[in-house]
Formats: C-alpha cells, sequence, structure tokens
C-alpha cells in the first residue's frame, strides 16, 4: 500500500512539473465586439483601445511574465451572437 501511495505521489509531482514546463507564454484573450453593422464605428474604436491596452501591458512584461495576445470576433451589434461560441 505504502509503494502504490508513493507511486502515485511521483507521477503526480512529475505531472505538475512538467506542465510548468510545457506552459503557454502567451495570455490569449477573444474580445467580441461589433466590427460590422450600426454600432461599427464604435467597435473600431474599442477595439484600438483594447490593443493600445495590450501594449502598454506587453511593455510592462505582460500578464504574469506572458504576452497577451488578443484576438476580435464580430458580433454586428447583436447580444446573441456575442456569447460564447458553440463551435466545436
Amino acid at each position: 500500500m505504502r509503494r502504490i501511495s508513493v507511486v502515485l505521489l511521483t507521477v503526480f509531482a512529475v505531472v505538475m512539473f512538467a506542465s510548468s514546463l510545457f506552459a503557454a507564454d502567451t495570455f490569449d484573450l477573444t474580445i467580441p465586439l461589433p466590427l460590422t453593422g450600426k454600432q461599427a464605428k464604435f467597435g473600431e474604436i474599442m477595439k484600438k483601445s483594447y490593443e493600445m491596452a495590450a501594449e502598454e501591458i506587453n511593455a510592462k512584461g505582460g500578464i504574469k511574465k506572458n504576452k497577451l495576445v488578443l484576438s476580435f470576433e464580430d458580433s454586428g451589434a447583436k447580444p446573441e451572437t456575442a456569447g460564447p461560441s458553440s463551435k466545436s
């Protein structure tokens, strides 16, 4: 019984250590914005604001030493399309 506990503890420690070695060096963030439709001009202003903030954050070392990477999805100014994607 003691041997199984030691083996399981060792496997757990190795998995935790290995996961930290292979951790991503970026922090990816997807932001829904109205980039088309009647609200597109406001969406472009917000997009530029997010990009400027990300540049500042990355210039100061990022988020826990990870580079902030933004991607934008067009919500078309429709709240129902701005929620979590059902893509698989």
